[in-house]
């Protein structure tokens, strides 16, 4: 069976990608990745960490009319950071 993990991350969490933390910030995604890969449960290539919020759209259909809003969630604190599939 094939699972997507899907990672969810604060705005906070997503400014440790640059700056001070970043080494820290991706050394701990790389260990995680890794340990998949180890465990034989990664699917190479298949996964990847994703822009800032502030450069998405969400595209939804109301009422037959296209609606395209900033962000990824519009209705929530966290956002889509990144995925992997694993097969397990």
């Amino acid at each position: 069976m094939t699972l997507a993990l899907l990672f969810h991350e604060t705005d906070a969490e997503l400014a440790r990608r640059q700056g001070p933390d970043a080494q820290e910030y991706w050394g701990a995604w790389s260990r995680y990745i890794d340990l998949l890969a180890d465990e034989g449960v990664l699917v190479r290539g298949a996964g990847s960490g994703l822009q800032e919020p502030k450069t998405a759209r969400t595209v939804r259909v109301q009422d037959g009319r296209t609606v395209v809003q900033d962000g990824p969630f519009a209705d929530t604190k966290e956002m889509l950071g990144g995925f992997v599939l694993i097969t397990v």
